[in-house]
């Protein structure tokens, strides 16, 4: 559910999947969620980013409707929930680059004594 909704309400911004788009970044970068939780998340989605020009779950911007959202209902509770945990399920276990292994740690092809 939180799939087709993130197509439908933010994908024109967040560009299709999250994966950035012409008007705003990735929101599924795994360094980004790898620092949010998912309050801050629900939180975002909610009251809007204005500071970057996010809509929030009305689909306004300081009040004023945005282009992008026009037409679409308000999100409800539910949605919101569900576009968190979309968000939320492209978290990995170890975010960023990977780590040298544990017999390599200098990553220089060396073994270290």
């Amino acid at each position: 559910r939180g799939a087709a909704l993130f197509e439908t309400h933010c994908s024109a911004c967040h560009g299709t999947g999250g994966t950035g788009g012409s008007v705003a970044g990735s929101v599924v970068d795994s360094a980004y969620l790898a620092l949010v939780s998912d309050q801050a998340l629900r939180s975002a989605i909610i009251c809007g980013r204005l500071d970057l020009g996010m809509p929030d779950w009305k689909g306004t911007l300081n009040g004023s409707p945005v282009p992008q959202r026009e037409g679409l209902a308000p999100l409800t509770d539910r949605q919101v929930s569900d576009l968190v945990a979309f968000l939320a399920s492209h978290r990995v276990e170890f975010a960023g680059a990977p780590f040298p292994s544990l017999g390599n740690p200098r990553g220089s092809g060396t073994q270290v004594p």
